[in-house]
């Protein structure tokens, strides 16, 4: 799995321009920032041009909770921290869990696409707000972050939810703020 999330500067090299809703609107985010605002097809193309796909939400759990055994990167609980600095991937320092190397961002910055179609019934902690469940087969879980992330009016410091928050979003949704995404690369070719 990627080490953070895909940035704006890694979605340049593989000959992508901005994402359409960055580009239409001329905002010019920072090289080091995640991607945002950005389609679950459009970030399907990024992995496929960089040889790396989307992981699937069961990855992004195991990674994210060391297979189950924590809830945090830190180790703690989650109100042990009050500072959630929106910024560069690789912050905040304490966002990363104890992987070698480590992966960061899984509870902080941007909420992040996956592969997966929405389950109902996925062996996660429950936390799945019946208004966030998508009916569409073009519905897509989106794992990390929060769903506040995507909201507009959201003081993005102050929000702390974990890896373990998942909700599904149309694979078509451009409007949302922070949702980003981030690839990972198989250990053998699939076929």
């Amino acid at each position: 799995m990627d080490i953070h999330e895909v940035t704006y500067r890694q979605y340049r090299e593989v000959g992508l321009n901005r994402p359409y809703t960055i580009q239409s609107a001329g905002l010019h985010p920072p090289d080091d920032f995640p991607v945002a605002k950005v389609s679950w097809d459009e970030a399907v193309r990024y992995a496929e041009k960089a040889g790396l796909r989307l992981p699937t939400e069961e990855e992004y759990e195991f990674v994210a909770t060391q297979a189950g055994a924590i809830e945090t990167p830190w180790g703690g609980a989650r109100d042990e921290i009050d500072d959630w600095p929106f910024g560069p991937v690789g912050t905040p320092e304490y966002d990363r869990t104890s992987h070698d190397p480590p992966i960061q961002g899984l509870y902080s910055g941007v909420a992040e696409w996956t592969v997966s179609p929405f389950i109902r019934d996925f062996a996660s902690d429950g936390r799945f707000p019946q208004s966030f469940i998508g009916t569409s087969v073009n519905h897509r879980v989106v794992r990390g972050g929060t769903f506040a992330l995507t909201k507009k009016e959201i003081d993005l410091d102050k929000i702390r939810v974990g890896p373990q928050q998942r909700f599904t979003l149309d694979r078509n949704e451009i409007s949302r703020e922070g949702l980003g995404f981030r690839c990972v690369l198989d250990a053998q070719a699939p076929f």
